[in-house]
């Protein structure tokens, strides 16, 4: 996480009041001194405690727009029956593609984070700063899951690809149980189906 530019700017601001700067590595007492230092050290705590927090609601927020969604996943063995998931994350924006869970509280067995793309492509995708084994699953645009990666391992630089142009990849917990062969139905809170 960086600073805000204004709390950089604050600082250097204070410093050079003094005659000191900061960016020249001179070591000196700013004017105001400790009385500056204690409101800047202030100002800095509610800054980082801001972020932190808005960085916190942003992660384990609902999915995008508030659209709760659910996964059911039809098992290609007929005997087996189809297991449901619940989706925590929607990644559908190329910022948010690029996130993923990298900062998202570890997924129970029954949650899924959902990657959506619109059309069809080849993306790439590798466990980042992920720091729990989840299983990732590709979906081409008949709903079917065409590829899986299970048990990725946190702090490998693996790629995992899929193979073939897919619509959406499905991340879950390490042995969530998807295969190739699924079929993925994506149920929206408001009723629309979507493959």
């Amino acid at each position: 996480m960086s600073l805000p530019a204004t709390g950089a700017s604050a600082a250097r601001h204070v410093c050079r009041r003094s005659g000191l700067r900061s960016e020249e590595g001179r070591v000196g007492r700013c004017s105001g001194g400790r009385a500056a230092n204690a409101l800047f050290s202030a100002v800095l705590l509610l800054v980082l405690a801001t972020q932190t927090s808005a960085v916190m609601a942003e992660s384990n927020a609902p999915p995008a727009g508030g659209t709760a969604a659910t996964l059911s996943v039809i098992s290609r063995d007929p005997a087996s029956p189809a297991k449901q998931f619940r989706v925590v994350l929607v990644c559908d924006t190329a910022e948010s593609r690029a996130k993923g869970l990298q900062g998202f509280r570890r997924l129970r067995m029954d949650e899924a984070a959902l990657f959506e793309f619109g059309a069809p492509v080849e993306p790439a995708f590798w466990m980042g700063s992920v720091p729990y084994p989840i299983d990732i699953a590709f979906v081409d645009a008949s709903g079917t899951v065409v590829r899986v990666f299970a048990g990725c391992r946190p702090g490998s630089n693996e790629l995992y690809l899929p193979g073939m142009p897919v619509v959406q990849v499905i991340e879950t917990a390490a042995g969530a149980g998807l295969r190739a062969g699924d079929r993925v139905i994506v149920v929206r809170r408001d009723a629309r189906r979507m493959r």
